[in-house]
């Protein structure tokens, strides 16, 4: 299967932000975003325009543009609502702009939506241990096991049963 031109680009852009280099991340996103995706009147099958509002949003951020970031984030919410990453990055923009208790609320959202970030677990077990929330944090540290303990639980049955993927 042949890459359209917009994957190219998008995997050209999660380079750049990888990379730090958010200024030129940040503009190609913004061009994708603008050209490809409003003329289209929405996102080529291939991709998704989550994502690209997700990258200009935290590219923002990275530039400390927090109140831009939010404002794309808020965009992609009402796009994409199920969106798990997008409340990772609110939670860091709040973070930037030391909202604690907005950061905590906008990780908790997302970890609620995709239990599989990481990263937003781990800010949470942070804050909270920091902010001396012990209840929240031992609440905190039974569901993440829960969660590990059932995708482990998931993957010894595909395994049994691949075909169910």
């Amino acid at each position: 299967m042949k890459a359209t031109a917009a994957e190219l680009e998008l995997s050209r852009i999660r380079e750049l932000t990888r990379t730090q280099r958010h200024q030129e991340a940040l503009a190609a996103a913004q061009w994708l975003e603008s050209t490809v995706f409003r003329e289209s009147q929405g996102a080529p099958e291939a991709i998704s325009g989550g994502d690209v509002l997700y990258l200009i949003g935290a590219n923002q951020r990275c530039l400390g543009q927090i109140p831009e970031a939010l404002e794309t984030l808020k965009r992609l919410e009402k796009q994409h609502p199920d969106f798990g990453r997008l409340y990772q990055e609110r939670g860091y923009c709040y973070l930037a702009l030391r909202n604690i208790p907005r950061a905590i609320d906008a990780f908790r959202q997302g970890t609620v939506i995709d239990p599989t970030l990481s990263r937003s677990w781990d800010m949470l077990e942070g804050l909270y241990r920091a902010s001396g929330a012990h209840t929240e944090h031992a609440r905190l540290l039974i569901e993440r096991q829960k969660y590990a303990a059932a995708r482990e639980e998931i993957e010894a049955l595909l395994k049994l049963e691949p075909e169910n993927k």
